[in-house]
C-alpha cells in the first residue's frame, strides 16, 4: 500500500546524526516518532503497560515499553497489535543482547496474545513474528538506522497501524 511521502520527511535524515544517551531518549526521540510515521497516534499507544505474568506458580509483573492498539476499531478493543521494546543505543550490536531483547518481547507477546514485536536501540531495528510456531519466533525485518529511509515502505507494510489492523481483523474472523 502507498505510504505518505516519507522520502521528503526530514526526520529520517535528521535521525542519522543523532545520538541517544539513554533508553528513555531512544523511546522518546526514535520509537515514538517512528510509531507516528507508522500511523499510530497517542491514543493507540500504551506506554509502560503492566502485565501480570507467571513463571510456573511464581507470579511476576512485566512492564512493556509500548503496547500499540487501534483505539478506533471496536472489535479490536484490548487487542495489542504490536509490542515495542526499547534498548539503550548501541546495546543490540552484541548478539547476546539482541537475543535477550527478542526473548523479552516474546514473553510480553505471550501474555498479551500479540503476534508482532519491534525491538530497537535506534541503530538496529527488528520486527519479529512472535508466533510462527508454538515455540518459535522469526525475524521478519532487520535493518540498520542508515537504511531505514530506504526500507521504510517495507516496514510500513509489515507493522503500520493499517496493516496490523487488517491482519488482526482477518485473524479474529
Amino acid at each position: 500500500s502507498e505510504v505518505y511521502d516519507y522520502s521528503s520527511d526530514k526526520w529520517f535524515d535528521e535521525v542519522l546524526t543523532k545520538q541517544f544517551r539513554t533508553e528513555k531518549e531512544v523511546e522518546n526521540k526514535f520509537i515514538i516518532p517512528l510509531l507516528k510515521r507508522l500511523g499510530f497516534n497517542d491514543d493507540d499507544r500504551y506506554d509502560g503497560m503492566i502485565v501480570n505474568a507467571a513463571h510456573g506458580s511464581k507470579q511476576t509483573i512485566l512492564e512493556v515499553d509500548f503496547a500499540l492498539f487501534n483505539s478506533e476499531i471496536e472489535n479490536l478493543e484490548g487487542q495489542p497489535l504490536l509490542v515495542a521494546e526499547a534498548k539503550k543505543e548501541d546495546r543490540l550490536y552484541k548478539q547476546v543482547e539482541l537475543d535477550k531483547a527478542q526473548k523479552q518481547v516474546k514473553s510480553y507477546a505471550v501474555w498479551l496474545s500479540c503476534h508482532f514485536g519491534l525491538v530497537t536501540d535506534s541503530k538496529t531495528i527488528q520486527v519479529i513474528d512472535l508466533f510462527p510456531s508454538i515455540k518459535g519466533m522469526k525475524v521478519i525485518f532487520d535493518c540498520k538506522r542508515e537504511k531505514l529511509k530506504d526500507r521504510f515502505n517495507e516496514l510500513y507494510n509489515l507493522i503500520s497501524k493499517d496493516c496490523l489492523t487488517n491482519y488482526y481483523e482477518q485473524f479474529l474472523k
